[in-house]
């Protein structure tokens, strides 16, 4: 879920013109993001999915997309119910793998969800080699 999305989801949510609490917590998952504290950023989008079931999903495929441990991110996915965000797993599996550090992990899920551009970006960026560059650029 990209920050657009994300916003109109918590704006969705608002009652009477105030932040709730799962909003605040939106809004500190973010920050915490933003400045690469990814497992408090993903509790607290975690926790943010408690107290906001409508949007509950999204939520934990934002979390997962955040969590360095594989199985913690096979646990988030378990709990996501709805069809649209469950499309996104693939994606959070790809950022979650980009943002560890496994770049070539990351280009092949890239690669499977027919993200071309990504992978190839990532691919270059794996390989020192300027022969392996040019035969990725050509592809």
């Amino acid at each position: 879920m990209d920050s657009a999305a994300l916003g109109s989801a918590v704006a969705a949510t608002k009652v009477a013109g105030r932040f709730d609490d799962g909003e605040r917590l939106i809004l500190l998952a973010t920050a915490l993001d933003r400045i690469g504290a990814r497992d408090s950023a993903s509790a607290t989008y975690q926790r943010a999915a408690e107290r906001l079931p409508l949007i509950a999903d999204w939520l934990r495929v934002r979390a997962a997309s955040l969590t360095d441990d594989s199985l913690a991110r096979e646990q988030l996915y378990a709990r996501i119910t709805r069809d649209l965000p469950r499309q996104r797993i693939g994606w959070a599996e790809a950022a979650a793998h980009e943002r560890t550090g496994d770049l070539d992990g990351a280009a092949r899920r890239y690669a499977e969800l027919r993200e071309r551009i990504l992978a190839f970006r990532l691919q270059v960026a794996l390989s020192p080699d300027s022969a392996r560059r040019a035969t990725v650029r050509q592809e």
